[in-house]
Formats: C-alpha cells, structure tokens, sequence
C-alpha cells in the first residue's frame, strides 16, 4: 500500500467514523499528527473542489461509500471513462445552473440599477 492510498484511507475512515456516529456533519477534529492533518488536508481540498465547481446538493454517504468502494478495490458501477463524462456533464449542469441564477437575478435589478452600477458616460 502506497502512501497516497494510506493517507486516502485514513481519511475516509475518520470521515466514516465521524458520519456513523454524529448525526450533524463534523467540521472540527483534533489533528494529532502528520496523518490527521494529511487526511484533514485531503478532505478539505476534496470538499473545496466539490463546491467550487458550482455543485451544492452533496450526498455524504454516498462520497463516502464510493472511496471506501475504491480503497478496497471493488468493482465500480461503471468504468473510470463512463463515471468521467458523468461527472463533466453533472458539473457543467451546475455550473450552468450557477450561471443563470446570477444572469437572472442582473437581469432582476433593472436598467437603473444596472446603469448606476456599470455608470456608463455618453
């Protein structure tokens, strides 16, 4: 087992233990050691790229159960291609999503507000 995998697998099996036995998301933990921050690391930066391509409607248990999938080697519903494209188009589709909810509300504010804030000189 390669360092990357164990560092993998050290956070999901906090991140498990944490879901199994709180019923509210835990956001704080003791980092102890090297371990506990890697996989804090890993965790936040998986949750970073989560949110910041646009998707908000998160299924915990179902993250969770797909690394513990990967990290014991069992076969996937799909193959890396399939869950790839996937993936891209769930996230364009949140993206988009993103995008014209803030189109939507420009367009709310009116051409006065919209004029006082771009203060167009002719």
């Amino acid at each position: 087992m390669n360092a990357k995998n164990l560092i993998l697998g050290l956070s999901v099996a906090a991140i498990g233990l944490s879901s199994c036995c709180n019923t509210s998301t835990k956001t704080n933990v003791s980092l102890k050691n090297e371990a506990d921050t890697a996989s804090f690391y890993i965790g936040y930066m998986y949750g970073s790229n989560i949110t910041g391509n646009g998707i908000e409607d998160i299924n915990m248990d179902a993250i969770i159960a797909g690394m513990n999938s990967a990290l014991q080697k069992k076969d996937a519903p799909a193959d890396m291609m399939q869950m790839n494209m996937f993936l891209q188009k769930y996230t364009q589709k949140a993206m988009m999503a993103k995008a014209e909810k803030a189109l939507k509300d420009l367009e709310g504010k009116g051409d006065a507000a919209l004029m006082k804030e771009v203060r167009v000189d002719i």
